[in-house]
């Protein structure tokens, strides 16, 4: 090897030796911030000496010198020996060349090497093994394509039984973890077999552990590897395996897993008879009320392999004590209830199993209804009685979407005279697992999310129609535009980014997005009597929204007074925010006095939605012809 050949060698071990200390010496520094340990000053004085002793030897590299040729002259055997060790800190893999000349002479040469910290989440030490043989699986192919010899006779060391065990079974026996990695493992070495080896024989522990420039200097096990391996291949290959104890079962991670043997049977001629799943159960409940039904599938209880091409490997699954076939998994730790945490496994082609999905998504089309009222309509003629309704109020307790349905009064009345609409209700009622609590009357506090429900609608409807009545139809458009309303008020941010301001509503459930109203004209400051009907309607609704204006009385609230102190006061200017929305007006009171108050500060007087356009005039003059 000439000088500069040795130079790019002894500086590209010094720099591999410099990362494995350096990553090591890392790793501590983040395990103990992650504890929030302060470092003692007696542990930082031996990393200080530590680091600098192995500065100080990392000369000594100098004295190393390697055969250039790896392999004898003409060999007539090749083969690889690969072996792999894990520390606490790191773990790690080297490979071997051995070559036999024909005279028989057995050359031993260091071709590579890998090392690789031990991450900071704490596995255990077999889980750390099998990175290793990862490592090593991955090194091989490196080193055997870069020579181009793949298919060489190839050997793969380790000291660990556990990572032995998993190697010889097929992977999916094992947990996701382990399963992986054996998969991964099998497929690169496919065709070579590992052997155990001794902890002290086994040069990549000096991989692992590391070792100081000036030890390193001279140490034949690091370079040439294990004694052995100059010995014949009869020795090594046959004496080695009879030294190996079978690790413990517990130490294996083995998944427990069952047994499926499909009957294919036909379905019941019950499933075949009745289309509906709620008329099915309720007929097999009552044939066979204390018989548990069976599953299609025989299982066996001894926890024998799910074979491999079973659809069902993946979830786990397993018999509970009813014989119902359930799926398992990590998922069972968790604080939920036992059937959610291991549902059932249902054959996905079955009538039944379609009945059974189909009737539970129209179950859970709605969650609650309310009714609130009576509100009254207007009349169908001049002498007529105004006609009463009510307001149906459906609320969803999980998405809080909202959706309001008007009847009239004696089409309810007609109905509930009904016997059979009766026996169909209480049928319905039944099925949904429907329980009816009535609360007294005038007593909103006893509800809970329906009422919160019902005061919005009502609020929304009083403050557009206040004394109006309108005809069914009317009340229907109204209605529909305060459900939209309701719908879109946002429950929580979208996003946790400061920058965008977009927010979940129970529209987002019911459409996919927010709802997107059809653009209306300004009409509140139209007259009635110029508008069609469906403006007129559009007008109330728009007064609702937008009733600030400039030259209306409010009364102004004060803290430190009575509410019949509070004083009057006229809207002089008033400020719309960037929604079009007004927040701020500013006021004149009966003194002169002007202020700037917040708009959830001044209570609008009744009168105020007729006179408004007077008033604004008043306040606001237009310029007279001709002015400068």
């Amino acid at each position: 090897m000439t000088k500069s050949q040795k130079k790019i060698f002894y500086e590209k071990e010094r720099q591999r030796w410099n990362r494995l200390r350096a990553a090591d010496q890392q790793q501590q520094q983040q395990q103990q911030q992650q504890q929030r340990n302060q470092v003692q000053p007696r542990q930082e004085i031996n990393n200080r000496y530590r680091w600098t002793e192995f500065y100080q030897q990392l000369p000594e590299l100098s004295k190393i010198s390697v055969d250039r040729c790896a392999f004898v002259e003409n060999p007539v055997h090749v083969e690889y020996h690969v072996f792999v060790h894990t520390f606490e800190a790191a773990y790690g893999a080297c490979i071997y060349a051995r070559s036999i000349s024909q005279s028989g002479l057995v050359k031993i040469s260091l071709l590579a090497a890998k090392s690789r910290p031990a991450g900071l989440k704490k596995v255990t030490l077999a889980r750390l093994e099998l990175c290793a043989a990862l490592i090593a699986a991955w090194l091989y192919r490196k080193v055997v394509q870069a020579l181009k010899m793949e298919g060489t006779e190839s050997w793969f060391w380790s000291d660990s039984t556990v990572v032995l065990a998993w190697l010889r079974s097929p992977s999916y026996v094992w947990p996701t973890f382990v399963a992986n990695r054996v998969s991964h493992i099998q497929e690169l070495t496919k065709g070579h077999r590992w052997n155990h080896v001794k902890g002290t024989e086994n040069p990549a522990d000096l991989v692992s552990r590391g070792v100081m420039p000036k030890d390193l200097v001279g140490l034949r096990l690091w370079f040439y590897g294990p004694k052995w391996l100059e010995s014949f291949e009869e020795y090594w290959s046959r004496v080695k395996p009879l030294e190996v104890d079978e690790p413990a079962e517990e130490l294996l991670e083995k998944r427990e897993n069952v047994l499926i043997m499909s009957a294919s049977p036909k379905p019941h001629p019950l499933i075949d008879r009745y289309g509906s799943y709620w008329k099915l159960l309720r007929i097999t409940a009552y044939c066979v009320r204390r018989q548990s039904s069976r599953s299609c599938a025989a299982c066996s209880r001894n926890h024998r392999l799910v074979p491999a091409h079973s659809s069902l490997k993946l979830l786990n699954p397993f018999l509970d004590q009813q014989g119902i076939l359930r799926v398992g998994g990590r998922f069972g730790l968790a604080s939920e209830a036992y059937s959610i945490r291991h549902p059932m496994i249902l054959p996905s082609s079955n009538v039944f199993t379609r009945q059974m999905a189909f009737a539970y998504y129209e179950t859970s089309l709605h969650s609650g209804l309310h009714y609130c009222g009576p509100v009254y309509l207007k009349p169908v003629h001049r002498r007529a009685t105004a006609q009463k309704a009510y307001i149906a109020v459906f609320v969803c307790f999980s998405t809080k979407a909202v959706h309001l349905e008007r009847g009239a009064s004696n089409h309810l009345r007609e109905l509930l005279r009904d016997t059979k609409v009766i026996t169909e209700i209480t049928s319905e009622a039944s099925r949904r697992g429907i329980e009816w609590k009535f609360i007294p009357p005038r007593t909103p506090n006893f509800g809970g999310v329906w009422e919160a429900a019902v005061k919005s609608a009502k609020t929304s409807l009083v403050r557009v129609l206040g004394q109006r009545q309108l005809s069914f139809e009317d009340m229907a458009t109204v209605l529909t535009q305060i459900e939209a309303a309701m719908n879109s008020r946002p429950l929580t941010p979208l996003l946790e980014d400061p920058d965008e301001l977009d927010v979940l509503t129970p529209e987002h459930f019911l459409a996919g997005s927010s709802l997107l109203a059809i653009p209306d004209p300004d009409y509140t400051d139209v007259p009635p009597n110029r508008l069609q009907h469906y403006q007129q309607l559009q007008q109330l609704v728009q007064q609702h929204s937008t009733q600030l204006k400039a030259g209306q009385m409010v009364i102004l609230k004060e803290d430190n007074k009575a509410a019949i102190e509070w004083p009057l006061a006229w809207i002089v200017e008033v400020y719309p925010g960037p929604d079009g929305v007004v927040h701020v007006v500013k006021l004149r009171l009966s003194n002169g006095a002007f202020y700037k108050r917040q708009s959830a500060r001044i209570c609008l007087l009744p009168f105020e939605n007729d006179s408004a356009v007077q008033l604004t005039n008043t306040f606001n003059p237009q310029p007279r012809q001709g002015a400068a």
